[in-house]
C-alpha cells in the first residue's frame, strides 16, 4: 500500500479525513476529500467493501482523474472498507 486514509462521516453525514498515510501533507482540519464522493457513496449505500483494480477504468473515479496530474502508466488500485460500530456506519 502506497497511500491510505481513514475517512469517517461527521455529524452531518459528510466524509472527513481522520488519518492519512503515504502522503507528505497531513490532513488539514476541515479536509473532506481523500477519495471521490462517488466511491464513498457506494460504500455507504451498500455497506460492503469496494475493490477497484484500476481506478483509471472506473466511472467512480473519472471526475477525480480529470483534475489529477498524477496519472501514470501503472494501474492504481483502490480498496474501500466500511467501518461499523453498533450497527452504525462510521
Amino acid at each position: 500500500m502506497r497511500r491510505g486514509a481513514i475517512v469517517v462521516l461527521d455529524a452531518e453525514g459528510e466524509p472527513e479525513i481522520t488519518a492519512i498515510a503515504g502522503s507528505t501533507h497531513p490532513p488539514q482540519p476541515g479536509t473532506r476529500r481523500a477519495i471521490p464522493q462517488a466511491a464513498i457513496d457506494q460504500i455507504v449505500a451498500t455497506g460492503e467493501p469496494l475493490v477497484v483494480a484500476d481506478v483509471s477504468k472506473s466511472q467512480l473515479f473519472q471526475a477525480d482523474l480529470q483534475t489529477s496530474s498524477s496519472r501514470g502508466s501503472n494501474p492504481i488500485a483502490f480498496i474501500g472498507v466500511p467501518v461499523k460500530a453498533e450497527r452504525k456506519m462510521l
